[in-house]
């Protein structure tokens, strides 16, 4: 058994169910949020209902994670959140309901993410609950701006989820990071180093890659919405393209899992270039850009995971809420700048955070083929 994860997290094989139901919970979540702040946008004005929004579900998710981590509660946040959209979703919209939505977005996001990120194979669990977000926010935009009647049968798949999660906490021990053991004062991420001026090399070299992955991660946010921008008009693209985001993330959890989160950035920092020049000639290589776009969330998420051992709900609320809420700045703040200009950006970002190669905390964290290259 992997010391650094937490029986409490599930690491036994017959547990990785669990991010299946985790990626579930979180399709039917953001379908609730989009509901919900499509039809209050309808009664607000939309710069405040999304600025409200985005403060308490992606801003404030570092401060849940924080609590999360701190109480040792990721399985309770987790159900609370599901929970909570769900009695939004049934109550009037308006602009309390987006506050309230966001609340429990976070509290779902740290608490979820944080229980994925320490299943077995932690990248792949990164990935499956990550991937069907960003399809459940196409979808549920769609349905409000067409008016579809879908209150039942999204009631009925939250309710289902909620009842695995709640019976999978209640006959279980209550997840928490405490069984993680902590870095000793001569080590760094497991490595043992006897020197302090090379320990604080080592661990600059790894705050390094957490920072910059972080920026990575607003740099791909900020480029997603400007293609969401060029598709907000025609809800049959809105849903491909929600399809294709989907599938990128699994794809870059299971890639980042077989070959090493920052070969598969480094990779992709390399590939994106000639996809993004060769879109707008050929149709499906800019579907395999946004794929490749939206696979890097899993590696960027894993880098700042490994940064704050013990803390992975604050790594989740980092990376998935602060990175996109920093990302998301520029569009709301009413900047627009061009698309080519956030690709170098992410570029960038990209190639530094894929430059730093620390050592693996524990052998069992990591495929066996990073080993043969002397670990990454």
């Amino acid at each position: 058994m992997n010391p650094h994860h937490s029986s409490d997290y599930g690491p036994e094989p017959r547990h990785e169910w669990q991010s299946l139901v985790l990626g579930a919970g979180h399709g039917v979540h953001d379908f609730i949020s989009a509901w919900v702040v499509v039809h209050a946008a309808r009664e607000s004005d939309l710069f405040w209902v999304l600025a409200g929004y985005n403060a308490m579900a992606f801003a404030m998710q570092p401060l849940w994670g924080f609590l999360v981590d701190r109480y040792a509660a990721a399985r309770p946040a987790a159900c609370i959140g599901l929970a909570g959209a769900l009695s939004v979703f049934l109550a009037p919209a308006g602009f309390l309901a987006v506050l309230c939505q966001g609340f429990f977005s976070a509290l779902f996001h740290v608490g979820a993410g944080a229980w994925a990120a320490r299943l077995p194979r932690p990248q792949i669990g990164m990935g499956i609950f990550a991937a069907p977000g960003v399809l459940g926010l196409a979808l549920g935009t769609v349905a409000a701006l067409s008016g579809w009647q879908c209150q039942i049968a999204v009631t009925g798949a939250l309710a289902a989820v909620l009842v695995i999660l709640a019976a999978t906490a209640a006959f279980n021990r209550v997840p928490g990071v405490r069984g993680e053991k902590k870095e000793g004062p001569g080590s760094v991420s497991g490595l043992s180093i006897p020197s302090p001026a090379l320990r604080g090399v080592v661990s600059g070299m790894l705050a390094f890659a957490a920072v910059t992955a972080v920026f990575a991660t607003a740099s791909r946010s900020s480029l997603w919405l400007s293609l969401q921008e060029r598709i907000a008009h025609d809800p049959g693209l809105i849903v491909l393209i929600g399809g294709i985001a989907c599938a990128g993330k699994f794809v870059g959890g299971l890639g980042s899992h077989c070959f090493g989160a920052r070969r598969w950035i480094a990779g992709a920092a390399l590939a994106m270039p000639l996809l993004w020049l060769l879109a707008g000639k050929f149709y499906f290589l800019g579907l395999a850009a946004v794929l490749l776009l939206q696979s890097l969330v899993p590696p960027l998420w894993r880098i700042v995971d490994e940064r704050l051992p013990g803390n992975p709900a604050v790594a989740t609320g980092i990376s998935l809420g602060f990175a996109f809420a920093l990302g998301g700045l520029p569009a709301l703040s009413g900047i627009r700048l061009p698309a080519e200009a956030l690709l170098g950006m992410l570029i960038v970002c990209l190639l530094l955070c894929a430059s730093v190669r620390p050592e693996a905390r524990d052998p069992s964290t990591v495929p066996s083929t990073m080993f043969r290259f002397k670990k990454i």
